[in-house]
Parts: structure tokens; C-alpha cells; sequence
């Protein structure tokens, strides 16, 4: 992961600043890397201890059986770390989009999207094993550890990774792009957006199971945190679909499955989607 080399960077969104991004960096335990020599192996690596992170906390801390606190907190860390890998993962396959569409390129554009729906699935369920604690382990640990003095910002949040500001950002450039879909490749597209959907689902899920619909956020109180999270999905969501039948129903609510395998096989998958992107990066 790249280190930044000056503030220009963070130009990419004027309420970004670089000691937020600091912050919140410090608190997922996100160290970034500065390189010219060997970009790769810095990705392979992160790459690896994703998958490395991923087995530890799965098989040696349980979800059902975190009555521990501080197993807690480890868990809601290190699957947003994950997270943040997948993160990574999306913003080079939408760097691939961008350039297959650019050359008309029909067979990979499908092969993209499908290895986009792949990698929305893995974050998804990232996020929904990152939520896994009761509600008050929750509110006793893992709250208190988002706010000063464990960290700097008195509105600690996502708004403050960096890595999806970036995401963002390029959807926004080039949100047209979707509109540009071949109509024969509907069905990986449709898969992309339910991919999405599920995605935005989860995280409304995880919001709502803390207490979400109840208060504000640490950086949103003038509304609930469930309510700014559906606005600010629905924002994204408009970035990437080509049809207002594609907007998400603010209603929609996740229905989990009782047996976790799925969602232990879209990580993997996202995990096998991002290496075959290095592939053809390298290629």
C-alpha cells in the first residue's frame, strides 16, 4: 500500500484531510508503503496476509463465541482490514473497466465485471463477519475505541479511508462508462449491481444491528446513522447504474443465511478475483 508523498493527493475530496486519513490508517492498523521498484510484490503481499488474516480470525475466533470483548475489537479490525484489501482490489479492476470499455474490448469487459461482482460479494460479507459482536460489546469496546483520546477525529468514520474516497472518486469520474454497456453483457452487469446491493445491504445490516436506527453516527448526529448511510449509498448506487430501475429500495433489508459457508466463499472468491486481476495486470 502507497504512503503519500505530499497533500496532493488528497485532493481528490476537499473535506479529506491527510491527518484524518492518518488516523483512521493508525486505528485499522493500515501501514502504507511507499515504492517505485516493486509495486507488485507490496500487493502480493497484502494480498497474502489478507488471506493469512482471514483464516486466523475465522477458524481461532469463532463469531458465535465472542463473549470476550477484546476478541471483539480484534475481529471488527482486522475484517475491516480486510476489507480495505478488497477495497484496493475493486479500484484495479475499475481501472480494468475503464480500459477494456475504452478499446471495446467485449469479452474482457464481461470477464471484469464478473471478477467486480465477485470482489463487492467478498466486502460484503467482510463486513458482515466485522459486525458479528453483540450489540454491547459493541457499545462498551468497540465504540469507545473510535473515539478521543484512542483516536484523534471527534468524527471518526469511513468517510475517512482513503482507498474509498479514491473508489468513489473514479466512479464518479467516469460513471458514463456504465451507461455504455453492451446490452449483451446485461446479465453480468445486473450481477455487478446485485453484488452491490448486497454490499450496501450488509453494511445497512451491521448498521442497524448497533443501534444505527436509534442515534446518529460519531460524525452525523443531525440524523440517524442508518438514515445518512441510506443516503450516501443511494448516492453511490446512481454513480454506477444506467437505469432508475436500478435504484436501491430504501426499505430493502438483508436476509442472512443460516449457514455462514456462503459468505466464508465469497471472501475466498474475492481473494482469487483480486490475484487473477494482478495476473492480468502483469501480463
Amino acid at each position: 500500500m502507497e504512503s503519500f508523498s505530499s497533500d496532493k493527493y488528497l485532493t481528490i475530496s476537499s473535506s479529506l484531510k491527510r491527518w484524518e486519513v492518518e488516523d483512521y490508517d493508525r486505528y485499522f492498523d493500515v501501514k502504507r508503503e511507499k515504492t517505485k521498484n516493486s509495486p507488485a510484490f507490496l500487493v502480493i503481499r497484502s494480498l497474502l496476509m489478507a488471506y493469512k488474516t482471514f483464516l486466523v480470525i475465522r477458524y481461532f475466533y469463532p463469531p458465535k463465541n465472542q463473549e470476550n470483548s477484546d476478541d471483539s475489537l480484534l475481529i471488527w479490525k482486522k475484517y475491516h482490514w480486510i476489507f480495505f484489501v478488497f477495497m484496493q482490489g475493486k479500484i484495479l479492476s475499475f481501472i480494468h473497466f475503464k480500459k477494456q470499455m475504452r478499446q471495446e474490448n467485449i469479452v474482457q469487459i464481461g470477464s471484469i465485471l464478473k471478477l467486480m461482482s465477485q470482489l463487492m460479494l467478498a466486502s460484503g460479507a467482510s463486513m458482515l463477519f466485522a459486525g458479528a459482536s453483540q450489540r454491547k460489546a459493541y457499545e462498551n469496546e468497540i465504540r469507545p475505541s473510535m473515539m478521543p483520546p484512542n483516536v484523534n477525529s471527534p468524527d471518526f468514520s469511513g468517510l475517512m479511508s482513503y482507498d474509498h474516497a479514491y473508489l468513489i472518486y473514479l466512479w464518479n469520474q467516469e460513471k458514463e462508462l456504465f451507461k455504455l454497456i453492451p446490452p449483451f453483457l446485461k446479465l453480468p452487469y445486473e450481477e455487478f449491481l446485485d453484488a452491490h446491493k448486497f454490499l450496501a445491504l450488509a453494511h445497512k445490516f451491521v448498521c442497524q444491528k448497533y443501534g444505527g436506527d436509534e442515534g446518529g453516527s460519531l460524525r452525523e448526529k443531525k440524523v440517524t446513522a442508518l438514515e445518512n448511510l441510506e443516503i450516501l449509498n443511494a448516492s453511490r448506487r446512481r454513480l454506477i447504474i444506467n437505469s432508475n430501475s436500478h435504484v436501491l429500495e430504501p426499505n430493502s433489508h438483508l436476509i442472512l443465511l443460516k449457514d455462514e459457508s456462503r459468505y466464508e466463499n465469497y471472501i475466498k472468491m474475492g481473494l482469487k478475483s483480486y490475484s487473477e486481476l494482478l495476473l492480468k495486470s502483469f501480463m
